[in-house]
């Protein structure tokens, strides 16, 4: 796990200060190691450099006068193989191919016994330099082979290309921004504005978007102007000599649609199927050189995680796990958010040692804008503080390695707001059974049975209406906060009509959706971002294990919701091994923070960020705002993903980010 950047300038060359400073921005990424390559591009010659954190006595990027066409960057977290042979920029056996990686290519091993019998030697024991042999092998196929979350840039001096590529669902981030003839990409926000050309200005769009919605990303777009996300799953192609440069996906998940009778004995046999598939996932990802521990909230996905690590550990030693697993909990004295007496169950089962942080509105308030600032985009409510203080945790215990169950709800079908869907989509096609089966079992649904049939009528409707109707319907309906300035609403009103109309059509469409694109990518976001704030790498078997995922999404819906259960085939696949009460819980909450009172509680301090005079005035009353807070925060608390702590949030990012 690292950070990685770079620039291309094909018309000049240019000195080695703005990759430093990009390298510099990314330091919390990889405190372990840094690197550069410098290339000019007329000669071909390459010449690696290092910075103060370098592990190799090669020259200094500051000390050095150098004016070339590219640069690439390397922050390094020690995960596998930690000695100095995993350094980076990394080059293969004949020079030809160099690569700044950040992730993990899990399958490795397998990988690397793959290469060897092909004749090929290794030097170090890093996933690294397995995925350079196996481009040199392979070619751009090798990421058929490659289970793993993965943003690297990889140069080949012969075909005078530049590689730049994303993992299949967007677990490690890559954004880059093209002005004046310039290219250059780094693995945060944060690095490509410290480049001395790069403006501080907000994305009207993207802007308008998160503050009416809770939408701070559009791939490719961000909230910041002129700079942009890869999109998981693709590709962006440099041409060195013409300066040209293109993107391109090299995966898609498949969505299986089709309409098929519920068995018991399909159903069981996918379960055993998901069994098989998951420990697999979950071990392979316990392959590292440094400290593991696990996440554990208290719901069936975390719990699954740290359960099945516990089942290993009683048949073999797993040297980064060590004697008993390290397990981390976010508790509240707030029963309405505490999960800690479920966690407790899991820690009683797998023998754990149980670690656990209390956030705090005065914790808050010390680590607001240090959370913002390396959140790099605005976020919709204070649950993601709830992580941020568990990394933080797991790397004051030792942890450099974290497990934990994110992606779960997205790929198995976990939010309650997938019901109305399945039920939607039982009902179109006439499978009553399925339909009658779910309303049978409302007790299992954490919502109203007149909540569910509601919700489900407002799709059938909406789907048969037609779209003029559909559209007056969004535009009666539409409701707006009062704290942004009119004229931007309206300037950017056919942005909300478009999203309203967007309805799912089917289960397994939603979930693919979800899981690629919209949903889970802003909580990968979170957890990368806090995890590296703290030196940590976090792993999601169920959010990039290939094989995993595409089994599952393989499946019919009707597996996927039975009886009135949520995530059916991961209940049934895990019932053996995680507590029974776990496995029946309809109640998850989540990384739900005390929210609320959280606010109530800091409303002075908070008020200061209601500056008349920020950047955002064009777009916030703020004025307003400022004369509505104490009631809009104490006399009407609201919790969960609140337009007033959007408000707020966005404030405090354009003053952290100086725009």
């Amino acid at each position: 796990m690292c950070g990685i950047c770079g620039i291309f300038h094909p018309r000049r060359g240019m000195a080695g200060s703005p990759i430093l400073a990009m390298n510099e921005a990314l330091r919390h990424r990889g405190p372990d190691d840094e690197g550069y390559l410098a290339m000019s591009l007329p000669a071909g010659e390459r010449t690696p450099l290092g910075g103060r954190d370098c592990r190799l006595p090669l020259p200094d990027i500051s000390q050095t006068d150098r004016q070339v066409q590219l640069w690439l960057g390397h922050r390094r977290l020690s995960i596998l193989d930690t000695s100095a042979c995993g350094h980076q920029p990394m080059s293969g056996v004949d020079g030809r191919l160099w690569l700044t990686l950040n992730g993990e290519i899990y399958n490795y091993l397998e990988l690397r016994t793959e290469l060897a019998d092909l004749g090929r030697r290794f030097a170090s024991r890093s996933d690294s330099e397995v995925l350079l042999a196996a481009w040199e092998a392979w070619g751009e196929t090798a990421l058929r082979r490659c289970n793993g979350m993965w943003a690297f840039a990889l140069l080949d001096t012969e075909k005078r290309e530049l590689v730049i590529c994303r993992d299949r669902f967007g677990v490690k981030p890559l954004y880059y921004a093209a002005a004046d003839g310039i290219l250059a990409w780094a693995s945060e926000i944060k690095a490509l504005l410290a480049l001395p050309w790069q403006a501080r200005e907000a994305n009207e769009e993207i802007l308008h978007d998160y503050l009416l919605m809770g939408k701070a990303e559009h791939v490719p777009q961000t909230i910041f102007q002129g700079i942009s996300e890869l999109p998981p799953a693709h590709l962006l192609r440099v041409d060195l000599e013409s300066g040209d440069w293109k993107i391109s996906p090299y995966y898609r998940l498949c969505v299986n649609d089709r309409r098929e009778k519920f068995t018991r004995a399909k159903f069981l046999e996918h379960g055993r199927r998901v069994s098989e598939l998951l420990r697999q996932a979950v071990h392979v990802r316990t392959r590292s050189d440094v400290p593991v521990g696990t996440s554990l909230s208290g719901g069936v996905d975390s719990s699954t995680v740290a359960c099945l690590i516990a089942d290993f550990l009683r048949h073999e030693r797993i040297r980064s796990i060590g004697e008993h697993q390290q397990v981390f909990t976010a508790c509240y004295s707030d029963p309405r958010h505490d999960e800690s007496r479920w966690a407790e169950m899991v820690v009683a089962r797998t023998d754990s040692d149980w670690h656990r942080v209390y956030p705090s509105a005065k914790s808050l308030q010390d680590d607001l804008e240090d959370l913002i600032f390396h959140q790099d985009i605005p976020f919709n409510s204070t649950s993601i503080y709830a992580h941020y203080c568990l990394m933080r945790l797991a790397r004051q215990q030792g942890m450099t390695v974290m497990l934990d169950g994110q992606g779960a709800d997205e790929l198995f079908g976990g939010y309650s707001l997938y019901y109305p869907v399945f039920l939607a989509e039982t009902l179109r096609h006439g499978l009553l059974g399925r339909s009658v089966d779910l309303l049978a079992h409302t007790d299992r649904i954490p919502m109203s049975a007149g909540s569910l049939l509601g919700a489900t009528v407002r799709i059938l409707v909406k789907l048969m209406l037609p779209g003029k109707v559909k559209e007056k319907l969004r535009r009666r309906y539409t409701s707006e906060s009062a704290y942004i300035k009119p004229g931007f609403l309206q300037q950017y009103r056919r942005r909300y009509l478009e999203a309203a109309a967007h309805e799912p059509v089917a289960l397994n469409s939603m979930l693919a959706d979800h899981m690629a694109a919209s949903h889970l990518q802003p909580l990968l976001r979170y957890e990368d971002r806090n995890s590296m704030r703290f030196h940590v790498e976090v792993r999601t078997p169920f959010a990039d294990d290939l094989p995993l995922i595409e089994y599952v999404t393989s499946l019919p819906a009707v597996y996927k919701i039975h009886n009135g259960w949520s995530k059916s085939l991961l209940r049934l696949a895990v019932r053996d091994i995680v507590p029974e009460a776990i496995v029946r819980r309809v109640d998850k909450v989540g990384f739900s923070t005390p929210e609320a009172e959280w606010l109530r509680e800091l409303a002075g301090s908070l008020a200061a960020y209601l500056n008349p005079n920020s950047p955002l005035a064009p777009y916030i009353d703020i004025p307003k705002l400022a004369s509505d807070w104490n009631i809009l925060l104490k006399e009407k608390p609201t919790t969960g993903y609140t337009a007033n702590w959007r408000l707020l949030n966005a404030l405090i990012w354009a003053k952290v980010f100086r725009l």
